[in-house]
């Protein structure tokens, strides 16, 4: 489990050192770092939004598929993925911002538990004689958490730690992972402090499951489309929105408080990021740009169809006439690239026409568009 920890933890690594070195204040570079993870994030969720609105589509021939093969569930997956293939949908789509997040999470408790690997960017050496230091104080180094329990030994008896140099001395003394008076390296628990004081650690696992609801909530009201009662996506969206908020939760109490802070934060952002999108990239909008361009598209074969046939019929008529006329060379090609080209040029109009109408980018015509 260590080594996805760190697989993730690495890169996450880099973002958070430099966000600490621009605001060297653990706290708020935490909240520069959620920041930055949410904004790269971005795009997924557009595409997102977009593969919801596309699902809304074709969802009518899903149910003529469930209800066709009602009583053989391997065909009605067969069936059900040959459409996805010819739609181009592609149905982790969905799923896949939600996974990013379960990947950034392992990669920061990685960065949280570790801040002498990530944040102070001490060298192998110098951890390995801070490890042998924390072995004499009782502390567990196969664990995950030993640098932070290294941390707060340090600070408890800083002399001990003198052989390291007085260079990462001072890198150590410089540390603060507190925010606000909560220490981000503690985990919550539900219990007082030590003095019998309230244990305000407590109230982030608290704020990080309210917080994963109400954006769930929010987001599943803002992506419904009509037709989506028996959306696969749009139920696996209800799943996630009770499943997300005890996640969290369970994962705050599990780990230090400055995980929970995240998630908080993070959940805070998704939901100012999704007001944005349904203002900029509403769903409803999207699916009439996405079936204005299918209807663009099917009334293009169409006609394709219809001239192919004519064609055939044209081809046809040298069979009936003399060998001169037989002999000569059939216009096959040039016939075909004309009304490809004409294929392309109602596709091209059908798209500035959404451009125009929609306030977005126009988007040139491709071979494949045409198929």
């Amino acid at each position: 489990m260590n080594f996805i920890y760190e697989i993730f933890g690495y890169p996450l690594g880099w973002i958070m050192w430099l966000c600490y070195n621009v605001i060297p204040y653990y706290g708020f570079a935490l909240i520069l770092f959620t920041i930055l993870i949410r904004g790269a994030m971005f795009p997924l969720s557009i595409k997102q939004k977009r593969a919801t609105a596309k699902m809304a589509i074709f969802q009518p021939k899903i149910a003529e598929i469930q209800k066709k093969y009602a009583t053989d569930k391997q065909k009605q997956q067969e069936a059900t993925m040959k459409l996805y293939e010819e739609e181009g949908y592609n149905p982790m789509g969905s799923c896949l911002p939600s996974l990013v997040q379960f990947a950034i999470l392992f990669g920061l408790i990685d960065v949280i538990y570790k801040p002498m690997t990530h944040l102070l960017r001490f060298p192998a050496d110098i951890i390995t004689k801070i490890s042998d230091i924390a072995k004499g104080h009782s502390i567990n180094v196969s664990q995950l958490s030993w640098q932070i329990n290294s941390v707060g030994d340090f600070v408890k008896n800083p002399s001990a730690y003198s052989g390291i140099g007085e260079p990462y001395l001072q890198q150590l003394s410089s540390l603060n992972m507190h925010f606000m008076g909560m220490d981000f390296t503690q985990t919550p628990k539900l219990a007082l402090t030590v003095d019998g004081s309230f244990n305000w650690l407590i109230l982030l696992p608290i704020a990080s499951g309210v917080a994963a609801l109400v954006q769930g909530i929010y987001t599943m009201r803002a992506n419904k489309l009509p037709g989506q009662e028996n959306n696969p996506a749009g139920n696996s969206m209800k799943i996630m929105m009770y499943i997300m908020p005890i996640f969290s939760v369970f994962i705050a109490f599990s780990f230090p408080a400055g995980l929970s802070f995240y998630w908080t934060l993070s959940s805070l952002l998704m939901l100012l990021q999704e007001f944005i999108l349904n203002k900029v990239y509403n769903p409803a909008k999207i699916l009439e740009k996405l079936q204005a361009e299918q209807e663009a598209k099917k009334a293009l074969r169409k006609e394709m169809k219809k001239n192919s046939s004519g064609m055939q019929g044209a081809r046809r008529l040298p069979e009936t006439s003399n060998d001169t006329a037989a002999a000569e060379p059939e216009p096959i090609n040039e016939a075909a690239l004309t009304q490809k080209e004409l294929d392309r040029k109602r596709l091209a109009e059908a798209r500035k026409r959404n451009a125009e109408r929609y306030g977005d980018q126009y988007v040139e015509v491709k071979d494949e568009d045409l198929k």
